[in-house]
């Protein structure tokens, strides 16, 4: 349309189509944080119901990944929406500070081993928090710029004075219910960490490891032997047992050398292949081997056979060698048995003395040299030896193989006061997206062992107890724990690792022991990370007035059903007796474009921080948007380029609406009731309708790509490609206040509102920036009644209220009629797609379309009549009744006659019939000149 000779009304905003999100973003962060707005929308909210989603705390070592970004912004956008929605929905962020990694990069920096930085833990212990402090700061920026809005000036922090003394009067209060314990039992171990490990820090990876079939001759039976299978020669020296199925019946095979070996019958054949024998037709029962005793090989003692059922017939001999200081079902048959729990394996994983072999002493278990050492002590007895590759536990943190290892540890009791029982009625009461999720978690549950809550370092939070140094009893005394949790609120943990023992000497003067020792011995250990972060309910949500308990839910990626999710249900479950949330959300994993996880090793990680650099946070949000809960996402480049696209057209839906409000003030313009509206601005409007619906149902579930798809739909389809269309002669050539043309403003108005509240949790800078536009249309700041809402005008798109969809608007005759409309659009678009390819037309302003259709439709269309030709994009309609199917209709495309009118385009036949103007149209005249046009108008 011409703007030069013959003016139009062209849209203008400083809205432009360039995003430039990433120099605009910043600009509107500084904003936020002047008007203190995070601050303004809990007032906003003031005496509504709250709705509280509590933050799983990332762990502070270093700049943020992915992962992190996903998740994160997943939550904002459920906060954004609840405070759009009308909720008080406070956001306080946390991390985790305690722990391995941590103190080990400290270590590697400091060029120290962990027995130099035990000689002055204090010390260490400030560095370490030096580190994490920095990382948290490191961590802040970058969540920040993600647009992520919270209490940043207040955030949790595990290893602060206030939140560490709730994690200690955690554990006290366990402890004073009997949940927790310390004994002897065999634990994941991490050689290379030099700790034990819970089962949540436990991962499952594939390892090559030894394959060995050991004799164990029978005592009073010479030249008989048992046959054990192992992939873990290191654990003889510990063994105690020989276990048979108590159901099975076991067979004799004859070596060559005269030697009969016995193992499972169902396994002979396979067995006597292996080792060169043959089935002699001897055979023995469980019950008749459950009194041998036997010569243990490397234990260099006598051992019993026992039988139980856990005994596998499937792989191996059918008969177990049992170690009851190395496996946790060999602890369980020690207890029932009343096997010697032996452990000749240090901290390290180097054998100690009690191993019995002074060439083993000093050796590790994990060297290969060890390996063939202990082979060859086996002599004879070794049968057959090969290696195996097998799934095998490995270290959550440093991806190392485990081993099991009886030390003296602390334990959470899972089966003490039927707490098992309370997580999985917990488990149930929760809902879990998705919903199989919870089985996930029920299961693991179900098998789960007593949590192992000691951790043998020294960055973490202290196990308060005390031992009598005479006695060794435990003080536990309330009045002294009551103390001990005080001292940590007000100092923090750093007193309790002070070689000096200052305070802890102060605590024996006002608490002896009853034995009257005044002198303690504190506990070595520190609390197990988990321990951490699964009391934040306890130290955050249930602790904070603005909070509250339970948590309305919980949001983390899919590996916390065995670590936070776990352990927070654990503890709550214990101290409650319910969940200390009402809904788990689960994310997937990030991967790369292949679908394989981000290594550096690969060279395939994608840095948030480049994307925000590149596109802007909003198009990042856009892609974590598009995720489907648990479900993996892939990113890339190539893949980023994609929610650019998906970013441009949302925008430019907003940047046409605010464009072609130029100009319209809703408090002076704007169009108050439905009643006022042309049909096809009453159809926008009830399609808005189900937009509203649609995208309100998917933020409630938390199907967020639902929520996309139906803003995409109605920006692109629906708007852009009709509404947008149909409305531009009424915007760009009737007069600026001509009342057709205020009523299409006021429903752009409408729109724009809307779909800014309804992008905002998504896209929260773009929609900033939008509604920037849409409130300097206003002259004031008091509510606008448009089409029978009231659109409010806070002072910033965040304290908008989302939209509620319009009864009024949900005109039924409407949903009937427009699909007949938009079909015969479609019909008429293809045929005058045809014609431009034949080269008949030009524009589509140029046809004349003669319509036919069957009686039911012509009395719908007849309704739209008046601007039929708009609609369907060309000059002239000539619409007929005839002989037609309902779902048909028949459609002619000829050139229309008359001339072009150089302002609107359109060709009529009475261009040029007003004197004034010989190239106008008698409608384009009447605007510029304001006078009564001649001829038709």
């Amino acid at each position: 349309m011409s703007s030069k000779k013959y003016p139009v009304n062209l849209p203008q905003t400083s809205f432009s189509m360039k995003a430039d999100l990433a120099q605009k973003e910043p600009v509107w962060l500084e904003s936020w944080a002047k008007a203190d707005l995070y601050r303004k929308a809990l007032a906003a909210r003031a005496g509504s119901a709250k709705y509280i989603l509590h933050d799983g705390p990332p762990y502070a070592n270093g700049p943020i990944h992915m992962g992190h970004a996903l998740n994160k912004t997943l939550k904002d956008i459920i906060v954004r929406y609840k405070t759009l929605a009308g909720f008080q929905a406070p956001y306080v962020p946390g991390w985790d500070c305690h722990g391995l990694p941590i103190e080990q990069a400290l270590l590697k920096e400091l060029k120290i081993s962990k027995k130099e930085a035990a000689a002055d833990p204090v010390a260490f212990r400030k560095k370490c928090r030096e580190f994490v402090l920095r990382m948290v700061e490191v961590q802040k920026k970058d969540f920040v710029r993600l647009g992520i809005l919270g209490d940043w000036d207040n955030p949790y922090i595990t290893m602060e004075p206030p939140y560490a003394s709730k994690i200690v009067e955690a554990f006290i209060r366990l402890y004073q219910q009997g949940y927790i314990y310390k004994g002897l039992k065999p634990v994941y171990w991490c050689l290379h960490c030099e700790t034990a490990l819970a089962q949540a820090e436990i991962e499952y990876k594939e390892k090559t490891s030894p394959s060995i079939y050991v004799a164990f001759p029978i005592e009073g039976k010479p030249d008989y032997s048992v046959l054990i299978w192992t992939t873990t020669p290191w654990t003889l020296p510990a063994n105690r047992a020989a276990v048979v199925h108590p159901k099975a019946v076991y067979a004799v095979i004859e070596l060559d050398d005269g030697r009969r070996v016995i193992v499972a019958e169902r396994l002979k054949d396979r067995l006597a292949q292996l080792l060169g024998g043959r089935f002699s037709g001897e055979t023995f029962t469980a019950a008749q081997m459950s009194g041998w005793t036997l010569a243990s090989p490397l234990a260099k003692r006598s051992v019993p056979v026992i039988a139980d059922e856990e005994v596998s017939l499937e792989e191996g001999t059918g008969i177990v060698h049992s170690a009851p200081g190395h496996g946790d079902i060999d602890f369980l048959w020690g207890q029932r048995f009343k096997l010697e729990v032996a452990s000749p394996v240090n901290e390290t994983g180097a054998f100690t003395p009690e191993a019995g072999w002074a060439e083993l002493t000093g050796r590790r278990v994990s060297e290969e040299e060890t390996t063939r050492l202990l082979l060859s002590l086996l002599g004879q007895r070794l049968l057959s030896s090969s290696t195996t590759t097998h799934s095998y536990p490995h270290c959550w943190r440093c991806k190392n193989p485990v081993i099991f290892r009886a030390t003296e540890q602390w334990f959470l009791s899972i089966e003490h006061n039927d707490l098992r029982r309370k997580i999985l009625a917990a488990i149930e009461e929760t809902a879990w997206l998705p919903p199989g999720s919870k089985e996930r978690i029920r299961s693991m549950v179900g098998l789960r062992p007593d949590w192992c809550l000691s951790r043998q370092r020294i960055w973490g939070a202290p196990i308060p107890i005390l031992y009598c140094k005479s006695c060794n009893r435990i003080n536990d005394e309330k009045k002294l724990f009551e103390v001990l949790v005080a001292k940590i609120a007000a100092e923090g943990e750093d007193f309790w690792f002070d070689p000096a023992g200052v305070f802890l000497n102060d605590l024996g003067e006002r608490f002896p022991c009853a034995c009257g020792s005044r002198q303690f011995v504190r506990d070595a250990n520190i609390l197990d990370v988990w321990m951490d972060s699964g009391v934040s309910w306890f130290a955050v949500a249930q602790a904070q007035e603005a909070l509250a308990y339970p948590a309305d839910i919980y949001l983390e990626g899919s590996d916390q059903h065995r670590g936070w999710f776990q352990t927070s249900i654990i503890t709550a479950a214990a101290l409650t007796g319910r969940a200390p949330y009402r809904a788990v959300y689960t994310n997937g994993w990030v991967l790369d474009e292949q679908g394989r996880a981000m290594h550096k090793s690969l060279g395939n990680v994608v840095s948030p921080q480049d994307i925000v650099q590149k596109w802007g946070a909003d198009v990042l949000r856009l892609w974590a948007a598009s995720t489907a809960s648990i479900e993996d996402v892939r990113i890339s480049p190539r893949l980023m380029e994609l929610y650019a696209d998906h970013y441009r057209k949302l925008r430019n839906t907003l940047r046409f609406i605010l464009g072609n409000c130029h100009g319209f003030d809703p408090h002076r313009h704007g169009v108050p009731t439905w009643d006022h509206l042309e049909r096809f601005e009453r159809w926008a409007l009830s399609d808005l309708n189900g937009v509203i619906k649609e995208c309100r149902e998917g933020y409630e579930t938390q199907d967020f790509p639902r929520v996309l798809r139906a803003l995409l739909k109605f920006s692109i389809h629906d708007l852009s490609n009709f509404y947008f269309d149909i409305s531009k002669d009424r915007l760009y050539t009737f007069k600026p206040d001509d009342p057709d043309r205020r009523a299409t403003q006021s429903v752009l108005f409408v729109i724009g509102h809307y779909l800014i509240a309804m992008l905002a949790p998504i896209c929260p800078f773009t929609a900033e920036e939008a509604y920037a536009e849409l409130l300097a249309l206003c002259s004031q700041r008091e509510p606008a009644m448009l089409a029978n809402v009231k659109l409010p005008f806070p002072e910033a798109a965040h304290l908008l209220k989302f939209p509620i969809a319009c009864a009024d608007w949900d005109d039924d005759d409407l949903k009937q009629q427009t699909p007949i409309i938009l079909a015969i659009r479609e019909t008429v678009h293809k045929k005058l797609d045809e014609m431009r390819k034949d080269g008949i037309l030009g524009s589509s302003l140029q046809a004349k379309v003669a319509v036919e259709v069957s009686r039911k439709n012509y009395g719908v269309l007849r309704l739209w009549q008046s601007f039929l030709s708009t609609v369907l994009m060309v000059s002239d309609v000539d619409l007929k009744e005839g002989p037609v199917d309902d779902d048909k209709s028949a459609v002619t495309v000829s050139k229309t006659e008359g001339a072009k009118c150089e302002r609107c385009w359109i060709y009529h036949p009475s261009v040029g019939s007003d004197p004034r103007d010989p190239n106008l149209c008698p409608k384009c005249v009447s605007v510029l000149y304001a006078k009564e046009a001649v001829g038709e108008k």
